[in-house]
């Protein structure tokens, strides 16, 4: 498993932090890759009881494409 699988799976039980993660683990470059690769996640920044600020990541339902219709090209690939 990717270290953007196991994102990806913290992402679908709930929204996730980089205290959900060991320390050294790069959420936000993993995040960035599950964005390229087609996932809505949005962020907002969550402020710490010491003060400081992380950024929350929450994966949102992306529709999945309609199955091509069997006499198109697309069918074919």
């Amino acid at each position: 498993m990717t270290q953007a699988d196991r994102v990806l799976a913290e992402l679908r039980r709930g929204p996730v932090d980089v205290r959900d993660f060991p320390a050294g683990f790069r959420l936000a470059a993993r995040v960035s890759d599950l964005r390229t690769a087609g996932h809505e996640i949005t962020t907002t920044t969550i402020r710490l009881p010491g003060g400081s600020k992380v950024a929350r990541y929450e994966l949102h339902a992306t529709p999945t494409a309609p199955a091509p219709y069997a006499g198109t090209q697309e069918a074919l690939l």
